[in-house]
């Protein structure tokens, strides 16, 4: 006996009834070919697909900060998103190494920040975490930094990268977030060198660059403060 190669009767229904009345049709025309070989040709060219698995969010984010005078000049507003392999030693938001800790990143994550960004007092904004540069981070982080410079399109922008200008930069979506942020703090956080004196940054390997002017001249220029 000849079976349909779709399994069990509750499965695909609808896909099995359009296809069933096709084969049918396709029979009156075609009664040279039996439905088992309509069947087994179906079967190997895998013309039946079940639904797609629901797609889960590709990023998690830890916290917003809507009042932040740590990282960056003036009061900003901060996203720290989850996820990080880096792993430095001394890191002080440990917990966000995991990509998975914190809240599913969404469009109402996304409406607070914009919305969060709105009062005049309000003087940048800043992505750091976790790494907003790794790659299950950077697509949703470069949405996000494009959402907000269409909203304010002189917002200045602060990113924190463990990685560095130059391994960001002729990186697929990460040079696209570097052409449109004005400072990449870059560089792992190394406890050995480690100085509270320093500002916006915790250890003195790490760089405060001038993004504009370093893409604008080819070379590494460091922000003035």
């Amino acid at each position: 006996m000849c079976r349909s190669p779709y399994g069990s009767p509750n499965r695909g229904a609808v896909t099995r009834s359009v296809t069933e009345g096709f084969l049918r049709a396709t029979a009156r025309v075609a009664p040279t070919y039996n439905m088992c070989t309509v069947w087994a040709t179906l079967a190997v060219a895998h013309i039946y697909t079940p639904n797609p698995p629901r797609k889960e969010p590709n990023m998690n984010y830890a916290t917003i900060k809507k009042t932040d005078v740590a990282n960056g000049p003036g009061v900003r507003v901060s996203l720290f998103v989850s996820g990080c392999r880096h792993a430095c030693k001394g890191c002080f938001n440990s917990e966000a190494w995991d990509f998975a800790y914190g809240e599913p990143f969404g469009g109402d994550t996304l409406k607070e920040i914009l919305d969060a960004l709105e009062p005049d007092y309000i003087e940048g904004f800043s992505v750091l975490g976790g790494e907003p540069f790794e790659p299950e981070n950077r697509e949703t982080v470069l949405s996000v930094i494009r959402a907000v410079k269409d909203r304010h399109p002189d917002m200045n922008i602060w990113c924190y990268s463990g990685f560095t200008f130059e391994q960001l930069k002729d990186t697929e979506v990460s040079k696209d977030i570097l052409s449109l942020i004005d400072v990449l703090v870059d560089g792992k956080f190394v406890e050995a060198k480690k100085n509270l004196r320093l500002k916006f940054r915790g250890s003195e390997n790490q760089r405060l660059i001038d993004v504009k002017k370093t893409l604008a001249s080819g070379e590494i220029k460091l922000l003035e403060i």
